[in-house]
C-alpha cells in the first residue's frame, strides 16, 4: 500500500510540474505580447512626435497635406527601420495627434 501511495505522490508532482511550466509559458508569451505592443505604441508616438517637429523646421515654405505627406513618409521610414509595421491611416492619426499636442491645441480648452 505504501508503494502505491507512493506512486501517486510522484505522478501528481510531475503532473503539477508539466501544468505549472505550461502555465507559465502561456504567461510569458502573454506578458510578452502586452510589451511588444506597449513598445510599438510608445515608439509610434515618439516617432510620430519627432516627424512633426522635423517637418515643421524642414520644410518651412510646405502647407498643409504637403507637410503631412512628408511626415508620413518619413515615420513609415523611421518606423520600417525599427521593425515596426503600422498603417496609413494609423500613422495619420498619431501625426495630427502630434501636431495638436506641439501646437498647444488642448492647453485652452
Amino acid at each position: 500500500m505504501k508503494w502505491m501511495m507512493e506512486l501517486l505522490t510522484d505522478a501528481t508532482l510531475s503532473t503539477l510540474g508539466v501544468v505549472l511550466t505550461f502555465l507559465a509559458s502561456k504567461l510569458g508569451a502573454y506578458l510578452g505580447k502586452v510589451f511588444r505592443e506597449k513598445w510599438k505604441d510608445e515608439s509610434a508616438r515618439g516617432v510620430a512626435s519627432t516627424c512633426v517637429r522635423a517637418v515643421e523646421q524642414m520644410y518651412r515654405d510646405l502647407h498643409g497635406e504637403e507637410k503631412l505627406k512628408k511626415a508620413l513618409a518619413m515615420g513609415e521610414e523611421m518606423l520600417s527601420r525599427k521593425g515596426i509595421r503600422i498603417s496609413g491611416e494609423e500613422m495619420r492619426v498619431l501625426l495630427e495627434a502630434a501636431l495638436s499636442e506641439a501646437k498647444g491645441t488642448f492647453d485652452s480648452v
